[in-house]
């Protein structure tokens, strides 16, 4: 057992994994196995993000996503069933990233065909007809995601960690999306710790933090910068949602225009329109 910021927790871990490995026979050698014996007993194989996924199989219907903001690498992208069974078979250690088409025979058959396989990992992209039942896999889909983050301790606190910043990003999906990401990598590269939170379709296979419907934004919010210790929220949501407490709106639109808490940028975003906006971020001072 060691603090999860010491820094030695990696380098322990590591060699535990490398410790069980051995110990295995090669067909036993899972992700899900080596989960349950690093806890020592079974373990739900289901992660609350899905960043296990990297060189994957991607299958798309006819369902639209924003293929450039996707998280992780495509090996090959199928867009029918028996395209991802033989992307399937020539990739056998890939692991699987499925957008259901919203239509039940079809969608049935891909869930079937996800979890009768010998994959390593699935990424479900929508609500899945039934909870994965192959403890050997690394399965996520919005059913099991809105079940684990209803018990969040996190979730039971109230108000944002002292000194988050709190910033809102709004306008066309595509635009705004966009804008989050640059943004968030700004802060990254800063050294500043930075989430992307948004309600949006499919957000998740985007890197940010999923808000499911009807949840609340800002407590979810809250709780994510609690959990992965944000010193920067970024809230990208669509236009019905209820605002959370803010310190900045960031509108994507014509030209980059500054105004107190409101900020514009035009759609081309600019890495010197980016840089302008945080660093006038940083710089801020609330009037008294």
């Amino acid at each position: 057992t060691t603090e999860t910021t010491n820094s030695y927790a990696a380098p322990v871990i590591t060699a535990k994994v490398h410790e069980i490995l051995c110990a295995l026979e090669e067909g036993r050698r899972t992700v899900g196995r080596v989960y349950a014996e690093l806890a020592g007993h079974p373990v739900t194989p289901f992660r609350l993000r899905p960043d296990f996924v990297e060189d994957a199989v991607l299958y798309q219907g006819q369902t639209a996503i924003h293929q450039e903001l996707l998280f992780f690498s495509v090996r090959e992208h199928v867009d029918s069933a028996e395209g991802l069974r033989l992307a399937a078979e020539r990739f056998p250690q890939a692991p699987l990233g499925v957008v259901p088409s919203g239509r039940k025979a079809e969608d049935d058959w891909l869930y079937r065909f996800c979890m009768n396989g010998s994959r390593r990992a699935v990424l479900f992209a929508g609500k899945a007809f039934q909870g994965v039942q192959n403890p050997e896999i690394l399965f996520w889909d919005e059913t099991q995601y809105q079940d684990s983050i209803a018990h969040m301790p996190e979730l039971q606190e109230e108000g944002f960690p002292e000194n988050t910043a709190r910033i809102v990003v709004e306008g066309e999906e595509q635009f705004s999306l966009a804008a989050a990401r640059k943004i968030l990598r700004m802060f990254e590269r800063n050294d500043y710790p930075a989430i992307i939170v948004s309600d949006y379709p499919y957000s998740y296979l985007y890197g940010m933090e999923y808000l499911p419907a009807g949840a609340d934004a800002g407590r979810l919010g809250a709780a994510w910068a609690a959990s992965r210790r944000a010193s920067v929220v970024i809230f990208c949501l669509k236009k019905e949602t209820v605002r959370p407490g803010y310190d900045f709106i960031v509108s994507v639109g014509v030209e980059m225009r500054i105004c107190s808490e409101q900020i514009s940028l035009s759609k081309e975003m600019t890495e010197k329109e980016i840089a302008e906006l945080y660093q006038y971020i940083l710089d801020y001072e609330p009037p008294l």
